[in-house]
């Protein structure tokens, strides 16, 4: 095999994974209990995030194997004074909008009944996406951390288990969301808005962990597969 067809074989692996990654988001989202109209905070609380909790153990999402990782390393982005993401495009960066759009195209099929804009939402900007993620190189995903006192623990010993993380993080903060774009919230109580105010607060710290973890282990992964 030539250099370059050894090239375009690599990163033909590389926009697999990723295609597969997506895939795997948006059949993730389909299993939970959704419902059609905008969900109060005791359902997220009582039945969405025990249903994410326990959908956890199913594994759905891989970890970047030796193709791959042969592709980045043919690109030299593993060496030391290697590329360096620009603008931010991290794989942690470019995952968390990966997510939302797979939570984005669920909406569109099943709640907007509008699966067509789903295709052309597939063949745009999540393409783009993951000719991104495939072509990435290592960065600081961490600048997205907000600045506080508050901590959260967010558990992953791996890519795929921090990419779990990631997509549910952001389908409850989708879900919590909805609130604010269908319903009037100067009706709620006010203990009801307290609820939304922590949820929020709790889950942004929760997201911006699992980008700067699926960042790092996703490059862990990387290095490891090549032995």
């Amino acid at each position: 095999m030539t250099a370059m067809n050894a090239r375009i074989h690599a990163k033909s692996a590389a926009l697999t994974f990723f295609d597969e990654l997506f895939d795997a988001a948006r059949a993730l989202v389909s299993r939970f209990p959704l419902t059609t109209e905008p969900p109060t905070m005791d359902y997220i609380s009582g039945v969405l995030e025990p249903a994410v909790e326990e959908a956890r153990a199913s594994s759905p999402f891989g970890n970047p194997g030796r193709a791959l990782a042969r592709e980045r390393q043919q690109a030299g982005v593993l060496a030391a004074g290697g590329g360096r993401a620009v603008g931010l495009n991290t794989i942690g960066m470019l995952l968390d909008r990966l997510s939302i759009l797979a939570i984005k195209t669920w909406n569109l099929e099943a709640r907007a009944k509008a699966p067509e804009k789903a295709r052309e939402l597939r063949i745009t900007q999540i393409a783009e996406l993951v000719e991104a993620l495939a072509g990435s190189s290592p960065g600081h995903s961490s600048i997205n951390n907000k600045l506080t006192s508050h901590r959260t623990d967010v558990a992953a010993a791996d890519f795929a288990e921090t990419c779990y993380n990631l997509v549910t993080t952001n389908l409850l903060l989708w879900e919590a969301q909805e609130i604010l774009y269908n319903h009037d919230m100067s009706a709620l109580p006010d203990d009801e808005l307290r609820k939304y105010i922590q949820f929020f607060s709790r889950h942004n710290l929760k997201r911006n962990v699992s980008i700067e973890a699926s960042d790092r282990l996703y490059w862990t992964c990387v290095r490891a597969s090549l032995g």
